[in-house]
């Protein structure tokens, strides 16, 4: 069953049984936020590449850091390598979508691109406008309002039956 936020990674160039087999991904980018102003940073490792890089929303950005080595046991070539996107480079990035980056690894035989990973700012706010679908009456007559932010907060608490994921009710 194939999963239709996440498409398979994609890969261009021959496959030729004699020749370097096509990189493969040990690490793609994953989803990623900048805390206050420590960026965030984005790590990839192939098997089989010659070169890795980042393109971060169809512009081409080198690794901060790249390492590369080979596997004693089995001969295999593999590189490492992680981008750091910063809060001022989401700050100028002003498109519809969210700011995306991908990882290619490339080798004689071909490249290969990693799925992309959304990096976005993390921030909490809270809506006070206690309107329609705000506003909900909790225990005694209470007014709740929901946490909004990102990411999503994970919680439990003791002695009550809310545990979970989501929006986290606080009291006003």
């Amino acid at each position: 069953m194939e999963d239709p936020l996440h498409p398979p990674t994609i890969a261009t160039g021959e496959g030729d049984q004699n020749s370097v087999p096509l990189p493969v991904f040990l690490e793609e980018p994953t989803y990623a936020f900048v805390v206050k102003n420590k960026p965030a940073t984005l790590k990839c490792r192939a098997a089989h590449a010659l070169e890795i890089y980042f393109k971060c929303n169809g512009v081409r950005k080198s690794p901060e850091q790249q390492m590369e080595f080979v596997e004693p046991q089995t001969g295999v070539r593999n590189v490492e390598a992680s981008v750091s996107v910063t809060r001022n480079e989401l700050d100028e990035f002003f498109e519809k979508d969210k700011f995306r980056c991908e990882c290619y690894a490339w080798s004689s035989s071909g490249q290969i691109k990693s799925q992309p990973a959304v990096v976005e700012v993390a921030c909490e706010y809270r809506c006070f406008y206690l309107g329609v679908g705000f506003r909900r009456e909790g225990p005694r007559g209470r007014r709740f309002l929901q946490s909004f932010g990102r990411p999503l907060r994970r919680a439990s608490y003791v002695n009550t039956d809310y545990s979970g994921t989501g929006r986290i009710p606080f009291e006003i």
